[in-house]
């Protein structure tokens, strides 16, 4: 997948974008350190390009991860979240 996913570090945003990506249903699940999942949601691709924003504002300062899931490519990305 040819996703950039931004800022890193973050404050209130972070922003997943990408052309050329394959159609279909993607899974988008935030994890915090703990392996806790704190955010969790899907989107149907029909255009070939994602540009989705997720609200990280309520979450505490630190280390998550960002898992994104289209049912045959897994891509697992590290951000830090900071005031």
């Amino acid at each position: 997948m040819g996703l950039r996913i931004y800022p890193n570090p973050a404050t209130d945003n972070i922003n997943i974008s990408g052309i050329s990506i394959k159609n279909g249903e993607y899974n988008f699940q935030l994890l915090n350190m703990l392996g806790q999942t704190v955010y969790s949601s899907s989107a149907q691709i029909i255009t070939n390009k994602i540009n989705k924003q997720i609200d990280i504002s309520n979450q505490l300062n630190g280390v998550y991860f960002l898992i994104i899931d289209n049912g045959k490519t897994r891509t697992v990305s590290k951000f830090e979240k900071i005031n």
